[in-house]
């Protein structure tokens, strides 16, 4: 009898340590599964937090390559004037309102420009800006489904 109990209590201890090894084994793997989405989660997050950074430096550039853009055009735009009013003034009839109107034009066309630069300058600083913050979205809570789901199935 001695030895019946002795084998009955061994074989006990060792189906109640084999269950406790299987039950580790499962908590184990629900540990590396909610390892596994946090680090799915923070990767996703900081993709989403570069993208916002790329479409901010490219506002910057294409704000920088409108304001190169109207540099040219203006610079165009100075010599046809230059030419046209040079034209005017060669015949005295005209000279004397040419040099008035080019003075004017060339403070116009100077402001508009440059008030075009400025404004495109702000715009795609604001832009860049607001993208480079890239405020987090709220995500579903699917992450706090599971978590319930997985406490579900371990009852």
């Amino acid at each position: 009898m001695n030895l019946t109990l002795q084998i009955i209590c061994a074989g006990t201890g060792t189906l109640a340590a084999l269950w406790l090894i299987g039950r580790l084994r499962h908590s184990e793997a629900r540990v590396r599964a909610l390892r596994l989405e946090v680090m799915d989660r923070k990767s996703t997050a900081r993709a989403a937090q570069l993208n916002a950074i790329l479409l901010g430096e490219n506002a910057m550039l294409v704000a920088k390559g409108i304001d190169q853009a109207s540099l040219i055009m203006q610079g165009g735009h100075k010599v046809l004037s230059e030419v046209t009013f040079g034209l005017l003034q060669l015949f005295p009839v005209t000279r004397e309102h040419a040099k008035i109107v080019k003075d004017t034009h060339n403070l116009i066309s100077a402001g508009l420009y440059g008030a075009f630069r400025e404004v495109s300058k702000q715009m795609g600083g604001n832009i860049a800006g607001k993208l480079k913050e890239g405020k987090p979205k709220k995500r579903r809570s699917g992450f706090a489904r599971k978590r319930v789901k997985a406490k579900k199935k371990s009852s």
